[in-house]
């Protein structure tokens, strides 16, 4: 009887399954029916209708065969399925009317030719996104494109991969105030900026924001007497090798961060024409141009810059920052220089005598990683209002020495990793910094393997031992071997108290600050 049961179970559950399993499968077959039928099939939109063709030629035209506005009059019309997968190609005929261009053929990833020949936009304005990840796009014809009344071009043609050359000398742009992103992520490989009318242009901003294969452009005809955003202008154009910016109209321009950001192919850049007086923002200005063996920074007026992190970051050919004289460079207002220096993997000196630092609050990472710098001096710097220092000389493993007696540090409250990986540096003497303040010291010392010496300064041990949970000397980086205090000898013969460990050393030393010697 049991079994009887569980059987009629089985086979009800079984049907069950058959029949759920029926029913998913109706709006797929509906749909591939739908597609099938749809094909070659004209379905009206506005005043206008539009079809796919068996060759993936999607046409929209007017009802009437002369004008149409393509507006939705019905809200069962379907507008034209320009991203349908099916479509590769589109065009207008007749004389088909929009009001707006805004995101019209974004992500459209199937469509690899558009003629917009037969396409009045008259009365656009907006052409933003216009043909935004449009990834298989090999060619557009703009012949005819009426955009005199169009304000907005911003990533207009963004994303578009596979888009090697691109005619826009037909364009009426004399009203566009807006072309950041315009390019970006495009594949042309050249630009050539005549016939281009900007002079109401503000904005733009990663106007070639990785162009990758742009290897040519000409900026000659390229009006920039309004535009106040130039961040990421050229970042990631890293196939250009050469960038006349001479024709540059800079005068109003705040923003400048990451202009040449990635550019790893330039090799020279003459920046004597441009205009900074009102730059504000100078960070990442030059970050990754590894090819950059000299820069002539002399010309640029930084009276009003505040933030110049990452500026000179990761330019690797950079031998010595005597090539690019900081002589008149004026940081009075800059409050930001973490990471300025970080990843110049050739730099081996550098000279920051006329550095106004006293206003600079971040100092992080600001040598980090350069690892042929074997000495360097800070004296001049004035560190009064810096707060955070972390990593400040991190890997640089090439650092034989540093004095760091002058060094105000009365308001750092952060100094992890400061010296970690610097393997070269044998003595570190640190007694006559203030650190009151300092509430973060983790793996200060990591990985300084030879590090044998170090001077400590007041309020540092008393602060750690107070609030370190478990081992404070791990926290720190200091190593688990002996220490030994100088007392009355030297520190090559230190005569005083033998301690286990750091830990140990770290306890009795609570309330007592003494130079201390590692074994």
């Amino acid at each position: 009887m049991l079994e009887r049961i569980i059987n009629k179970r089985h086979r009800i559950i079984s049907l069950f399954l058959s029949l759920l399993m029926m029913v998913s499968l109706i709006p797929i077959l509906e749909t591939n029916v739908f597609a099938e039928d749809e094909i070659n099939q004209w379905h009206k939109y506005g005043e206008c209708q539009w079809r796919i063709d068996d060759k993936g030629t999607l046409t929209v035209k007017p009802i009437n065969g002369v004008y149409g506005e393509l507006k939705r009059s019905d809200e069962n019309e379907v507008f034209p399925k320009f991203s349908d997968e099916r479509a590769k190609k589109v065009k207008f005929e007749g004389k088909v009317i929009i009001d707006t261009c805004g995101n019209l053929f974004i992500e459209c990833k199937n469509l690899e030719e558009i003629d917009l020949r037969g396409l009045d936009t008259s009365n656009v304005k907006d052409m933003s996104r216009m043909f935004r990840k449009c990834y298989n796009l090999k060619k557009i014809n703009l012949q005819g494109l009426d955009t005199s009344n169009v304000t907005d071009m911003s990533q207009m043609f963004a994303d578009c991969l596979s888009l090697s050359s691109l005619d826009i000398s037909s364009l009426d742009t004399s009203n566009v105030t807006d072309m950041s992103f315009m390019f970006y992520g495009c594949g042309i490989t050249e630009f050539n900026s005549t016939g281009l009318k900007t002079s109401k242009v503000t904005n733009m901003s990663a106007m070639f924001r990785d162009c990758r294969s742009l290897k040519s452009i000409d900026l000659t005809n390229l009006d920039t007497s309004k535009v106040t955003d130039m961040v990421d202008m050229f970042a990631g154009c890293s196939s250009l090798s050469s960038l006349d910016i001479s024709s540059l109209n800079t005068s109003k321009v705040t923003h400048m961060s990451s202009m040449f950001y990635g550019c790893s192919s330039l090799s020279s850049l003459d920046i004597s024409s441009l205009d900074t007086s009102n730059v504000t923002d100078m960070s990442s200005m030059f970050y990754g141009c590894s090819s950059l063996s000299s820069l002539d920074i002399s010309s640029l007026d930084t009276s009003n810059v505040t933030d110049m992190s990452y500026t000179f970051a990761d330019c690797d050919s950079l031998d010595s920052l005597k090539e690019i004289d900081l002589t008149n460079l004026d940081t009075s207002k800059v409050t930001d220089m973490s990471f300025m220096f970080a990843f110049c993997d050739n730099l081996k000196e550098v000279d920051l005598t006329n550095l106004d630092t006293s206003k600079v609050t971040n100092m992080q990472n600001m040598f980090y990683y350069c690892y042929s710098l074997s000495s360097i001096d800070i004296s001049s710097l004035d560190t009064s209002n810096v707060t955070n220092m972390s990593s400040m000389f991190d890997c640089c493993s090439s650092l034989k020495e540093i004095d760091l007696t002058k060094l105000n540090t009365s308001n750092v409250t952060n100094v992890d990793w400061m010296f970690r990986y610097c393997t070269n540096l044998k003595t570190l003497v640190l007694s006559e910094l203030d650190f009151s303040k300092v509430f973060q010291c983790h793996h200060m010392f990591e990985n300084s393997l030879n590090l044998k010496t170090v001077s400590f300064p007041k309020y540092f041990l008393e602060r750690y031992t107070d609030y370190l949970d478990g081992s404070p000397s791990k926290e720190i980086g200091l190593l688990e071997r002996k220490w030994q205090e100088v007392g009355s000898g030297t520190e090559t013969k230190p005569n005083g108290k033998i301690f286990v460990s750091t830990d140990e050393m770290l306890k009795y030393h609570k309330k007592m600050v003494q130079e201390r010697k590692l074994m």
